[in-house]
């Protein structure tokens, strides 16, 4: 079922019954019409917008799956640069870390990690799914 093309076929219809009730109508029912037509065009739009949120949500979600953390930095499978720990629990930015001076830095929030290689318990955590480190 496609919502959108359903705002359209109401819209249509609205549009047909308002010329119609224009003839031969009241004002008041014509004001109702006019009140049910505009209640459809900002229902429209909110569904436009619980979509992006939708898929801005879903997108973050993807993008914050399957850390593992390592040392007090998050790395990713595959790849050879960890992640700010403080940025990936509070704001849920995925935000690679620089070399910087024999450390990790991260010029998002200025948090600076020791060593690079750093060995250190590999915990597995989930932003926004595991709550465990997220009030940090």
């Amino acid at each position: 079922m496609n919502i959108m093309m359903n705002f359209g076929e109401v819209k249509s219809i609205l549009e047909s019954l308002t010329d119609l009730v224009k003839k031969t109508a009241t004002l008041d029912l014509q004001e109702k019409i006019v009140s049910l037509r505009e209640y459809i065009i900002s229902l429209k739009d909110e569904n436009i917008s619980l979509k992006e949120e939708n898929q801005t949500i879903k997108l973050q979600l993807e993008a914050s799956q399957d850390f593992v953390l390592k040392g007090g930095l998050y790395w990713k499978e595959g790849d050879s640069v960890p992640f700010c720990q403080k940025c990936l629990d509070g704001s849920r930015k995925r935000i690679r870390l620089q070399v910087w001076a024999n450390s990790w830095k991260c010029f998002e929030c200025d948090k600076y990690y020791p060593s690079a290689h750093q060995a250190g318990r590999v915990q597995v955590f989930r932003p926004g799914v595991d709550k465990r480190n997220s009030a940090r």
